[in-house]
């Protein structure tokens, strides 16, 4: 549709020669933006890829010895900090479900399991913090009464 919107017959080119490379192009926008299961954003996708290239190209020649990042920083002609930030979003592409084990752990245990409980202490002091002010209205006698019923 933008193709179609877009084209200029004025320009004296054919409609195909202008509608491949913008489909193409949108078509490729599209999954780079919508694909992602956690939002990473472009510059850093960007990063992503340089580094998979470079990573990848360096593996070949280092007879599958994983490259070192400054290796790979001076393969893509990037800075470590960016080899690092495009290392971390290699495993942003696609989120594990949490009823997933975790590479390299045995006993079925899934990363759900993993996660902390509920503290009901949190419960408590909530429910403290809400009945302050109610407390400080009440005068000194009925304060007392309730803090001996309660906590005494």
């Amino acid at each position: 549709v933008k193709a179609v919107d877009r084209y200029d017959p004025a320009r004296g080119k054919a409609f195909e020669t202008y509608a491949v490379p913008t489909v193409t192009g949108e078509l490729k926008r599209h999954f780079r933006d919508h694909t992602w299961d956690v939002h990473v954003p472009r510059r850093v996708q960007d990063l992503r890829n340089q580094v998979r290239t470079a990573r990848r190209d360096l593996a070949q020649r280092l007879g599958g010895r994983a490259p070192t990042c400054a290796e790979i920083a001076a393969e893509a002609n990037l800075s470590e900090e960016d080899v690092l930030i495009g290392l971390e979003a290699l495993e942003s592409y696609s989120a594990l479900s949490l009823d997933a084990e975790p590479a390299g752990v045995d006993g079925g245990a899934t990363l759900a399991d993993r996660l902390g409980s509920w503290d009901h202490a949190l419960d408590v002091a909530v429910d403290r913090e809400a009945a302050k002010p109610g407390l400080r209205k009440l005068p000194e006698r009925e304060r007392t009464i309730l803090y001996l019923r309660y906590f005494r």
